[in-house]
């Protein structure tokens, strides 16, 4: 509902800037989530907005809360933290965050506040949304379309049917196939009105496809 708000009801007035976490918010579902769901959220800030940023630490999962908040403990509002990168940091974190960075520079339906829609899916742990944009409103003149699954769940493997609206991806009428190649793994499939889909948060939590249309 706030990305449906935020990219389209109010995008006229608001930019917003999306933000995982930050420095005194830790909710309970990132304190026992653990990677898994800060792998989420960091899909969610980095593909639902044109601006969003990680809180120092962020790459380290950091998640435990002081006790009776929903915060970090020990956190930068109490003391001077210094964090230890040499060896400490998820490699699959960095990992993850450097693909997302790169899929924001290269696409520019990613770039663009507007243009969510959100897509039907076989299980409330699997989230759709897509971002098109056509050439005249893109920011570098071409058409560009990224379809976002993330598996919600911070624990279990998620698997079931994607069912897209093809009007929303600038496809209407379209009974055929396509190619969605994923910036997350370089992998590309071949997809169409109703697709499957199978995530591991462990090692793909999410899909962020480019669409090519042919």
């Amino acid at each position: 509902e706030y990305l449906d708000e935020v990219s389209n009801q109010s995008a006229h007035y608001f930019r917003p800037a999306f933000w995982p976490t930050t420095h005194d918010i830790l909710t309970d579902q990132m304190a026992w989530g653990g990677a898994g769901a800060f792998k989420a959220r960091a899909v969610l800030a980095a593909c639902g907005s044109p601006t969003w940023g990680i809180y120092n630490g962020y790459e380290l999962v950091e998640r435990v809360q002081r006790p009776g908040f929903e915060e970090q403990i020990d956190n930068e509002k109490y003391e001077y933290k210094p964090r230890d990168y040499s060896g400490a940091v998820p490699e699959e974190m960095m990992r993850l965050l450097t693909r997302l960075n790169a899929a924001r520079k290269n696409n520019p339906a990613l770039q663009t506040l507007r243009g969510i829609r959100f897509h039907g899916t076989s299980s409330d742990d699997l989230l759709c949304f897509s971002k098109h944009v056509d050439a005249a409103t893109s920011p570098t003149g071409e058409e560009s379309t990224v379809i976002v699954v993330i598996n919600l769940h911070p624990y279990d493997v998620r698997e079931g049917q994607v069912y897209l609206d093809m009007s929303a991806l600038g496809m209407a009428g379209n009974e055929g196939s396509f190619t969605v190649r994923d910036e997350l793994t370089d992998q590309s499939y071949r997809w169409g009105a109703v697709d499957y889909v199978r995530l591991d948060p462990r090692d793909q939590p999410a899909h962020v496809f480019v669409v090519t249309k042919d």
